[in-house]
């Protein structure tokens, strides 16, 4: 499931998932992967963020000349 995602991060059921699944699996590569996922994800959500900010910067002006 980690893998099909597009950079993007993950919705919040497929991390909840993704997560769930390696704290069965249990042990060392299970953990690493899941702090792995949890950070990605993470730090998806904070580009997508800065993304729309930037993307506001670009449209506000536009919508203020006509």
């Amino acid at each position: 499931m980690a893998g099909e995602t597009d950079g993007g991060g993950m919705g919040p059921r497929t991390e909840h998932r993704v997560l769930a699944n390696l704290n069965r699996i249990g042990g060392e590569v299970a953990d690493r992967c899941a702090r792995g996922v949890w950070a990605g994800n993470q730090d998806a959500e904070h580009a997508n963020q800065e993304e729309q900010e930037e993307m506001k910067k670009q449209v506000l002006p536009k919508q203020k000349k006509q």
